[in-house]
């Protein structure tokens, strides 16, 4: 029997992560450079706010999606169930409106504020959007 909820875990992130560092270990690259791509990728998790500095940034590009017009964000939301296609329909909505009510939770979705003033109102009404459609 396949496990439905390990399909909603961060293994993606840590996937890749760890190629990464296997990649860049193969190639020679300095172990303080792989810590840092390692942080980096798992930043993505989405877990809690990052840091600040380059983390940050990935996180507000990595949600950057959330932010997108409304006809955009549908074919995202979309995509997502497709990827998700062999999880049944009432473990999918209940995992996925948790994860988006964990964002929409936050005091604000982006940390800059470059981010936080171009996307932060369309993703807040693109993620209710989606909640109210689970």
């Amino acid at each position: 029997m396949m496990q439905y909820t390990s399909l909603f875990s961060s293994s993606n992130e840590l996937d890749s992560a760890n190629w990464a560092c296997s990649f860049l270990k193969e190639n020679g690259v300095n172990k303080q450079i792989i810590d840092n791509i390692y942080n980096l990728v798992m930043a993505t998790i989405h877990s809690s706010h990052p840091p600040n500095g380059d983390a940050s940034l990935i996180v507000d590009i990595d949600l950057s999606i959330l932010g997108c017009s409304e006809d955009i964000y549908a074919k995202f939301e979309n995509n997502i169930r497709k990827e998700y296609k062999m999880v049944p329909s009432f473990i999918f909505k209940k995992k996925r409106k948790e994860l988006l009510t964990r964002f929409i939770s936050r005091e604000r979705l982006y940390t800059h504020a470059y981010f936080y003033e171009k996307l932060e109102t369309q993703a807040r009404l693109n993620i209710n959007n989606a909640i109210q459609g689970l």
